[in-house]
């Protein structure tokens, strides 16, 4: 495409007043590649033609016909399933099944053929005279006259004829379902199913959809129309070379549609690529360009759905060409300045009058339209591009897309980043706004996804798994990149720590532990799995209320399984087994855990008021009074050991000794140390030690 349009980096665009940063993150939340990427949405295209095996007759007698998927269900392209906020809610589908129908009879030569035709070939193109991407089929040998032939005096040649050969083909009959119906529309054959789409029926490919078929014909080789693809595609670097050959050697179609002025609409054929443009979105297109595209489609759907004053083609003939062009980094790193990139060009398309499309760049896509039509074009794109978040936003506000939130608009999730984008304009600081910005909407989605329960538990634990997903993104595309050495098994952790709510927190991390198949680092978080469910079985502790058992036994059972395979998470049992009085089995797991401590690796605790009624004075009265408190494992573990011996000592068993034994260690633990913690928990031991020898 000869474009003068610049890709820019920046991380602020004037036109729209925009941060590409935030615009960008807008996109990966809105369109996260589970949901759209190739593999999520592979089954659509799988599902179409897995189904071909339709009894079709052709012409009134068995035919040999082959099939080719096109369109966004072939490519992934499609705006993704959305449940509309209305009621009762409708599932909607935005794209339709297209397919090429090609009668594997009839190969048409791009080049000329020998007369007579002693070849396989029924006809040959002859494009002279006609708009680029347009060609006639002209007939070398007649052997015996056809319905579908026309004979041309200006030329004296018979030339294969479009539009009689679609009104034969509209005679096809085709084995329907009884939800289905029937028509012809243009050079289609449409097959309507009519069931409402519902999430009983949104696996099945042709459920709610239309069916477009439409008859083409096979043509090699590659046409010298669009020789200069293959230069131009090798010389970008973005295709691989032996796609680029196969491609080729595919040779492409034509479709029974004339050129909008042709003077001969009769004998006139399209050329068509969309099989060819289908490899390269399966075999090609990355999911973060696949990303980028659909959010454009969006941007197209809402803006220009009352009036489409531009085609769907003319969007992808520039996506197409723009992943020619952009370093392929820059759809990962820059879906923002992407989006930008692409209404830009579009615009300069649109003032030069002239749309290439990617295989046959003499094509103008655009050159039927009149100057009044291309001015509404250029005040549609124009819309766009003071605000590419304003019709993504609005085409939210009345449908859920994905595993969405269903209690908070997603408008209302965003108000943060958009919030802190006004902000980010006067300060440009890129860590202020992942924490403000990012991480904040990252967090406010992640609660409204946890806040979501159904009666159906699997249901339940898409949503919350979704929940981890969404921080999962957050740290990936935006913290590893600020900051390489951050962890990611930690920041997962500590998100799910931080949730106040511990009936939130311990569905945070069940749904993470859940997802240890795909993530199994996640299993090292099931110690605070195991802590949530112990806070949740002292949550109600009204005066008459009791334990609940079931959390108790899930956590002993956590806590059990994690501390057997690698000593983890040795407080938090020891906790558990305090409350329940086990102070036998708790100091057997502190003293073997204090000898073998330089071994592990130290860890921090923190409790705070949603784990305090799981804890026992003086620590509970601490986290009264102060909100929380916190310490290294190894002053936890000397507080504990001495709460434990002082609480199973009696007239036969003094643990006087041993207690003070323990102190001295404590002590000698804390000669080096200055942080208060660890000092404060050595003070509690011995005032639970010297309450003890008083009471004696």
């Amino acid at each position: 495409m000869d474009c003068d349009v610049e890709f820019s980096c920046d991380v602020w665009d004037e036109t729209s007043n925009t941060s590409t940063l935030h615009l960008s993150y807008f996109i990966q939340n809105l369109l996260p590649l589970r949901l759209i990427g190739w593999k999520a949405v592979k089954r659509h295209y799988d599902g179409v033609t897995n189904g071909l095996g339709k009894s079709i007759q052709y012409a009134g007698r068995d035919s040999d016909l082959s099939y080719v998927v096109t369109g966004s269900t072939a490519e992934g392209f499609g705006i993704p399933f959305c449940m509309t906020k209305s009621l009762p809610p409708i599932m909607e589908r935005f794209s339709d099944v297209d397919m090429l129908m090609v009668p594997n009879a009839l190969l048409i030569s791009t080049t000329k053929l020998p007369t007579p035709n002693t070849t396989e070939f029924k006809g040959y193109f002859d494009s002279t005279d006609l708009h680029p991407g347009y060609t006639r089929i002209c007939l070398p040998t007649i052997k015996n006259e056809d319905a579908t032939f026309i004979h041309d005096p200006e030329t004296g040649k018979y030339y294969f004829s479009s539009t009689k050969f679609m009104t034969k083909m509209s005679s096809v009959k085709y084995d329907l379902d009884t939800s289905e119906t029937f028509h012809v529309q243009g050079p289609a054959l449409t097959i309507e199913d009519n069931q409402i789409l519902n999430l009983e029926n949104l696996k099945k490919p042709n459920a709610g959809s239309s069916r477009d078929l439409v008859t083409a014909l096979k043509c090699t080789p590659w046409p010298r129309e669009a020789k200069t693809w293959k230069e131009r595609a090798l010389k970008s670097e973005w295709l691989p070379n032996d796609l680029i050959q196969s491609i080729i050697d595919d040779g492409c179609h034509v479709v029974a549609v004339p050129s909008k002025n042709s003077l001969k609409p009769e004998i006139e054929w399209r050329m068509s690529f969309s099989a060819s443009e289908g490899r390269i979105a399966r075999e090609a297109v990355t999911d973060y360009q696949r990303q980028c595209y659909i959010y454009l489609k969006i941007l197209r759907y809402q803006v220009m759905k009352p009036v489409s004053v531009l085609s769907s083609y003319v969007f992808k003939s520039v996506f197409l060409h723009s992943c020619e062009k952009l370093p392929i980094e820059n759809w990962e790193l820059h879906p923002g300045n992407c989006i930008l990139y692409m209404l830009d060009v579009i615009l300069h398309c649109l003032r030069k009058k002239h749309v290439p499309t990617y295989f046959l760049p003499e094509n103008n896509l655009i050159d039927f339209m009149n100057d009044e039509e291309l001015k509404a074009a250029i005040d549609v794109v124009e819309t766009i591009r003071r605000d590419p978040f304003i019709p993504a936003l609005e085409f939210t506000d009345t449908r859920i897309i994905g595993y969405q939130s269903i209690n908070a608009s997603y408008r209302e999730i965003m108000e943060p980043l958009l919030e802190d984008m006004k902000l980010f304009k006067i300060h440009k600081n890129k860590l202020m706004s992942l924490l403000n910005g990012m991480l904040n909407t990252s967090t406010t989605m992640c609660l409204f996804l946890l806040h979501e329960q159904t009666g159906d538990d699997e249901a339940a634990l898409v949503k919350h798994q979704e929940a981890v997903r969404v921080m999962i993104d957050v740290f990936y595309q935006w913290i590893r990149p600020l900051d390489p050495n951050a962890s990611f098994v930690q920041f997962i952790n500590t998100a799910g720590l931080t949730i106040k709510d511990v009936k939130l927190s311990a569905r945070y991390f069940q749904a993470a532990i859940s997802l240890s198949l795909e993530y199994p680092e996640f299993l090292s978080i099931r110690g605070n799995l195991a802590c949530m469910y112990h806070g949740l079985a002292y949550t109600d502790m009204s005066e008459d209320a009791k334990p609940n058992e079931e959390y108790i036994r899930r956590a002993g059972k956590l806590f059990e399984e994690v501390y057997g395979e690698n000593k983890s998470s040795a407080v938090d049992y020891v906790a558990y087994l305090v409350k329940l009085k086990k102070f036998g089995e708790a100091i057997t797991i502190l003293e073997d855990w204090l000898q073998t401590r330089n071994d592990l690796r130290r860890t921090e605790y923190v409790y705070d008021k949603k784990e305090m009624n799981c804890l026992e004075d003086p620590l509970k009265s601490h986290i009264y009074e102060f909100g929380r408190i916190g310490g290294e494992d190894i002053a936890f573990a000397y507080f504990y050991l001495v709460k434990c011996l002082v609480a199973s000592s009696n007239d036969e068993n003094d643990n006087t000794e041993k207690v003070n034994d323990v102190l001295e260690r404590f002590d000698e633990h804390c000669k080096d140390k200055t942080d208060e913690n660890t000092k404060q928990l050595y003070k509690y031991a011995k005032d639970v030690a010297e309450a003890e020898a008083a009471g004696k």
